[in-house]
């Protein structure tokens, strides 16, 4: 009985073991620069979403309408476009457009 109550006990300890690495021992085929496995995760949690123009203080309604129409249609193309772009398309000084890439970038 004692035999056959420590081999039931190894069995568990390997079975769990073997539950507790189980990520470990999946085979995923990824290629080199895709980056690292990651698992249960979904590619669509690690998109991120644009911010929309108008969450920025100080641009409104009217000057996201003269950004977009320039090709700056959120927060991201505001920081890549520089005050210079933004300032002329918004119609507004380079100093208040600093202000706003300033804070689209926080």
């Amino acid at each position: 009985m004692a035999k056959f109550l420590r081999l039931l006990l190894t069995i568990a300890g390997v079975a769990l073991v073997l539950w507790l690495i189980r990520d470990r021992l999946v085979s995923v085929g990824h290629r080199i620069d895709d980056g690292p496995v990651s698992f249960r995760v979904s590619p669509a949690e690690h998109v991120i979403p644009p911010v929309a123009l108008t969450t920025i203080e100080g641009i409104g309604p009217v000057y996201a309408e003269r950004l977009a129409a320039a090709g700056i249609e959120n927060a991201a193309a505001l920081v890549e476009a520089g005050p210079d772009a933004v300032a002329s398309a918004a119609g507004v000084s380079a100093s208040r457009a600093s202000a706003w890439i300033e804070s689209a970038r926080t």
